[in-house]
């Protein structure tokens, strides 16, 4: 998202956070930020919130093939937001109680790398290590799927930058979920 950002709007300043949603919030409503790309609104007056596409998450192993053979004991559980971990414990309760669990992207890769087992990671993640061999899909572990939202200003929500960052973030999140990942059973 960087990347295509700052070709589209070079002379932009950018800060970069891993999802702290309630900190963008409080930053966007005191006038230190100017526009959040994050998970997780939290609706205040002065702010407006646009959902600009979603993020979908896969889960894969390294030791495991089938959802009926993950046990919470190898698994990793991902907490990438509380909208995630609501969606997350409804589709698997029994996989909510996982000794290990993280809210950072590459910690999760790392963990799993290092002591194995199984994990929700994004759709590109996943593509790129069934790529390598390095974990095969869960089979019967539906994906899940991560809103994500731009927040601005209400008072500048229709600035120039602002809609060229947002449109810009929007065609990425669509082309990104059209190319993102091919199910090996789907070729």
């Amino acid at each position: 998202w960087l990347a295509a950002v700052r070709r589209e709007l070079p002379a932009t300043s950018i800060y970069l956070e891993v999802d702290y949603s309630g900190q963008m919030n409080r930053d966007l409503g005191a006038g230190d930020l100017d526009l959040a790309i994050l998970f997780t609104p939290h609706y205040l007056p002065d702010l407006h919130y646009e959902r600009i596409g979603e993020v979908h998450y896969e889960m894969v192993s390294n030791k495991v093939s089938r959802i009926e053979d993950v046990k919470a004991e190898d698994y990793i559980q991902a907490v990438y937001s509380p909208a995630f971990d609501r969606l997350h414990r409804q589709a698997h309760p029994e996989l909510s109680t996982a000794p290990i669990a993280s809210g950072e992207t590459t910690a999760i890769l790392a963990l799993m790398q290092k002591l194995g087992g199984s994990a929700f990671v994004t759709e590109a993640d996943a593509k790129r290590l069934l790529r390598t061999g390095a974990v095969s899909r869960v089979a019967g572990a539906e994906p899940i799927a991560q809103a994500v939202y731009a927040a601005v200003n209400v008072r500048t929500r229709h600035a120039h930058q602002h809609r060229r960052i947002i449109a810009t973030l929007q065609a990425l999140l669509e082309t990104g979920r059209s190319h993102a990942y091919e199910r090996p059973d789907r070729i």
